[in-house]
């Protein structure tokens, strides 16, 4: 045990020997210090005073940036199209190639993306917010779904496309959907809370319809329900969620519960009491032998 102890305090010393050379107090920085280099600008004070759910695609510092592929700065302030993270999901890092990033045109595509400001310099190189009034919010009902066979065919479905009216859905799908969905023109999704783990909103429809989520698709770990029953979740529009909504009013619930996570979880606690049990049983060897050698 003594051993352990001075070889314990040893490597300690050691690695503290090592990490000062390479994280010393000039590496540190005082967090106002730090702040004080991300101040928002007049245009993103007065987007920020929004406070419902929306997306902002920010161009003053080109388009390589707005889609976070180079930094992402404009993440700092607001909820970015382009995202923050260089990895992006594949599925949407085709969307950026194949439609954002090719603004203007592309523009149905941000509707879908609840892109709700824009934020341009203008020919004075001040800056400029344009509101974007197409954009379609958290969720909608739909008019109409279109069927394609293949995720090319589904990615070319969305240029020049009506978000608002139209769902493009994968072939395979076709049999989550009924055939006949109805289309009740007063019908309504409200955003109720996003915890980003766990997002909810209540419908009121008089039929049965197909609506669109502007969440990104990820089928490992989210789980839909209404009303506390699991309900499939339709991959829509290449990278968003869809699902076939009850007439009437109902409790929407998405849940990110990876299975990865909790057998995770699992494991390590297992872990943790095995580990714990062992040293309860090499303390109690170690306590014996001692009472023995007196």
């Amino acid at each position: 045990m003594v051993a352990l102890s001075i070889l314990g305090v040893l490597t300690f010393v050691d690695l503290i020997a090592i990490d000062v050379k390479y994280l010393g107090e000039k590496n540190y920085e005082e967090a106002t210090a730090y702040e004080a280099s991300f101040q928002p600008s007049a245009a993103d004070q007065q987007i920020l005073h929004d406070t419902s759910y929306y997306r902002v695609f920010d161009l003053r510092q080109g388009i390589s940036v707005a889609l976070g592929m180079q930094g992402a700065l404009p993440s700092y302030f607001h909820k970015s199209v382009g995202g923050y993270h260089p990895a992006k999901l594949s599925i949407y890092q085709d969307l950026i190639e194949n439609q954002l990033s090719k603004f203007p045109q592309s523009l149905p595509v941000f509707n879908m993306l609840n892109t709700k400001y824009i934020i341009q310099k203008d020919q004075q190189g001040a800056d400029q917010v344009y509101p974007n009034p197409d954009a379609l919010g958290a969720a909608w009902f739909v008019k109409a779904i279109r069927f394609e066979n293949d995720p090319r065919s589904v990615m070319n479905a969305l240029t020049n496309f009506s978000p608002r009216d139209t769902a493009i859905l994968f072939a395979a799908d076709k049999q989550k959907v009924p055939a006949n969905l109805a289309t009740d023109s007063t019908g309504t999704i409200t955003l109720l809370n996003n915890d980003n783990d766990i997002v909810t909103y209540q419908s009121n429809s008089a039929a049965e319809g197909f609506a669109v989520f502007s969440e990104v698709y990820y089928d490992k770990g989210w789980k839909a329900y209404i009303d506390n029953k699991e309900t499939p979740i339709i991959r829509t529009n290449y990278v968003l969620r869809g699902l076939v909504i009850p007439a009437g009013q109902h409790q929407i619930r998405f849940e990110f519960k990876p299975a990865s996570f909790y057998t995770g979880q699992t494991i390590t606690q297992i872990a943790n009491i095995i580990i714990l049990l062992a040293l309860i049983a090499a303390a109690y060897f170690v306590y014996r032998n001692g009472r023995k050698k007196n």
